[in-house]
Parts: C-alpha cells; structure tokens; sequence
C-alpha cells in the first residue's frame, strides 16, 4: 500500500475586480445575411470570479438610449438585457461590501449598433479600505474565549473594535479606512476572567493595491500563519509563535468527517474520497490512524509523520482525488448506506452512519446523489449524526476533467 501526504497552504487572494461586458445581437456568421440597421443588441454582462470580504453587492447602471441599473448579491453572476443602439452606452460599475462601504468603481463607454459584437472591459478602482479578521477558535471554542478586541490607529484614526464570537471563530470588519496610510493593529482575545488568551500586532499599509485585507488566524496556538488579500495576487504572511504550542495524538471528538463523496459516476472507487477537519487548536499526528468500516475492522490508511494543522480541512483519497492531501486506498464507499470510523491507537476519533434510506429506522436520511458530494457545514457539528444536518454539493469542482458539485478541502454552504 503506498501513501503520499500533500502539504498545501491554503491561502485566500484577492485579484482586480473586473467587468466584461459581452454584447451580442443575432447570428451573424453566415456571409450572405446583410447587417441588422434596426432592432436592440442582447448585451450579457459577466462579472469575472473572485473573492472579496463581506460582499453586499455589485451594481451594474447601464446609460445610453435608456437606463438600466442591476443589481447582484454575489459577484458569480451573469446580467444579461437588450439595448437600443445608441452613441455612447456608458457602463458603471460599483462594489459594495462590509454594510454598504463604497468599496471599488470603474465606468467605460462604448457606440452599441445592433448586430455588433462587442467585448468591454470595465477596470474598477478601490475607492476606500477596510480590514476584515478571521480566527479559528477550535470547535466549541475550548480555551473559552468570550471577547476580544482590534485596536487601529495610524496618523488619523485611534479606534478600537470588538469581535463577534460564536462557538468556532472569532471575525470583525473596520469601518472604511483611508488609502495611502499605515495602520498599526494591535488585536487581544479575552477569557471570562478579562484574562488575555491571545495578543497579537504589527503593521499595514492599505493602499489601492492592498484596500481589502483579510486576515485570518489559522490557530491560536503553535505557529500562526496570517494571510493577508492582496489586488496584486501577492499573499503577505506574518507568522507569530505561541509558547502554548502543543503536537499531540487525537483524543475523541477532535477530528470531524464533514463531506464524503459516494457516487462519483465511475466505475470502481475513482474519485471518491473523505474529508475531515481538524476542530482543535492543535496539530494532531495522525500515525497508525485508520478509516474503516466498523470500529472492529482495521486498515492503516494514514502513513507515519502524518500531522494536520489546526482549524484544517483534509481531503484522503486516492491518486485520482487531485485535492486529496493524503494519498489513501479508497474503501469503496456503498451509494445507499455505510459506516464510516476513524480511529487512532484502537480509539474511535469520530464515526458516521449514513443512510440515504427512510424507514421505521432512520428517520433523518443523508442526501446521496450522482456526482455530487455529501457535506456537513461546520455550523452543524453538533448535530453531525443527523442527515438534515447534511446537504449535497452545490459548488463545481474537477478530478480528472469531470465536473462534480461538493466543497473538497473547504467548509460547506448548504442552502
């Protein structure tokens, strides 16, 4: 049996936000049709993937012979209308985020003739800045963090900002900050007894190519890797080393299986794969753990010096899993029902019994269906056993060219 581990960082970057504008009329393309001189021109517009913190809205205003305005929750999405030929269209682009801040603008204009092919280009700019922070707090938040604080202050701003917790993370959005400034952060966590679990600052320059930096904590103990968003797809790392740093096997409840993938449409076990999550503050080693069927049956799956990061997802599959982290030969996973047990040194980690089937029995069926995942988000751990809990996969992803619907390698969002 051969293994291989896949160390990935995963790191959330930011590119420049940019608009494409794709009009399109009629078909065209047979040389004896004569141009169009009447009619509307079918413009779609398509606003590129990427990520940005606390999205509320994109805003599309479309000025020519009318006026159109758009409006979209998410930036994924795909506006389409009809225009009236006119000299000049002008098209407005705006980025709402963190409660309705102004973030980005850009605007082009162009000449729409119906019958034309056009391809539009709208570059936004970053108006404003904001710091958006994230930290894991392990689930059921074990050091009993209770509140915690930011405090920004640079030439213009001194300001002190309080985190929202709940029982897994900690997370706080600015207010908007200017542009061109350097910014000391200084960001404390607090237990009940106002005792300071966590400190930590440094500095950052926001400017119009770093305006919406995120900064997510990957633990609170052991080394901290702080990922910042960056326009220019450039990652800035700080790292910060806690004395309380701890390596050691997993104890029951610690890791958590959140999304397996049962139903690939292939034959054999290609594709399929587990994934689990790491719900603690610190690095396990995984040595000697296996995933099995039953609590009783065995089979070494993970190989030695095997460790998983705090506040991590890992995906274990085969060489055809493309997102796998640990190489593993797949159990062949039944497309109705099964039990899945993983266990390290004969204790039992965590276990999954899932059953797509409603009877007398089992009256919380999981979600199973052709290539798509089955998925827990983190949200629901505590009530992990039950199928409500789970939801199919409804993002896209590849193994091997095939398209498959599920979340590998991150949390789930289950509508």
């Amino acid at each position: 049996m051969s293994h291989l581990t896949k160390n990935t960082k995963k790191t959330i970057l930011m590119g420049a936000l940019s608009i494409l504008l794709l009009s399109a009329c009629h078909d065209n393309a047979s040389s004896d049709k004569t141009p169009y001189e009447g009619g509307t021109a079918a413009v779609r517009l398509d606003i590129g993937d990427i990520e940005m913190p606390l999205l509320d809205s994109v805003t599309i205003d479309c000025m020519g012979a009318d006026t159109t305005h758009l409006v979209s929750t998410s930036i994924d999405n795909i506006f389409s209308m009809d225009l009236l030929p006119f000299t000049p269209w002008v098209f407005r682009a705006r980025v709402y985020a963190n409660g309705g801040l102004l973030t980005q603008e850009g605007e082009t204009e162009a000449t729409v003739n119906a019958g034309d092919q056009l391809d539009l280009l709208i570059q936004l700019r970053a108006l404003i800045g904001f710091i958006y922070l994230k930290i894991p707090l392990g689930l059921g938040n074990p050091l009993g963090i209770e509140s915690g604080t930011l405090k920004i202050i640079s030439n213009h701003v001194d300001t002190t900002y309080t985190f929202e917790l709940d029982d897994k993370e900690a997370t706080l959005g600015t207010k908007a900050l200017a542009l061109g400034e350097t910014y000391f952060i200084k960001i404390n966590l607090f237990n009940a007894l106002k005792d300071t679990v966590y400190a930590f600052s440094d500095s950052i320059l926001i400017n119009a190519e770093n305006s919406f930096p995120t900064i997510i904590l990957e633990s609170l103990r052991g080394e901290i890797s702080v990922s910042i968003q960056m326009q220019t797809m450039s990652p800035l790392e700080w790292q910060a080393t806690f004395s309380t740093s701890k390596k050691r096997t997993p104890i029951a409840g610690d890791l958590l299986i959140t999304e397996f993938f049962a139903d690939p449409k292939s034959s054999g076990t290609k594709f399929e794969f587990v994934e689990i999550y790491n719900g603690t503050l610190d690095s396990l080693i995984l040595d000697s753990c296996t995933l099995a069927e039953s609590s009783s049956k065995t089979e070494t799956l993970l190989p030695a010096n095997t460790v998983i990061p705090p506040s991590t997802f890992w995906v274990l599959g085969s060489d055809s899993v493309n997102a796998a982290d640990v190489i593993i030969d797949t159990l062949g996973l039944p497309k109705t029902s099964h039990a899945l047990v993983f266990h390290c040194k004969s204790e039992v980690i965590d276990s999954l019994w899932y059953n797509s089937k409603t009877d007398s029995t089992n009256t919380n069926p999981f979600p199973l269906a052709t290539g798509k995942t089955t998925q827990l988000p983190l949200d629901n751990w505590k009530t992990q056993e039950a199928g409500t809990s789970w939801c199919l996969g409804n993002s896209t992803f590849q193994f091997g060219g095939n398209i498959f619907y599920g979340s590998p390698g991150k949390d789930a969002s289950c509508p």
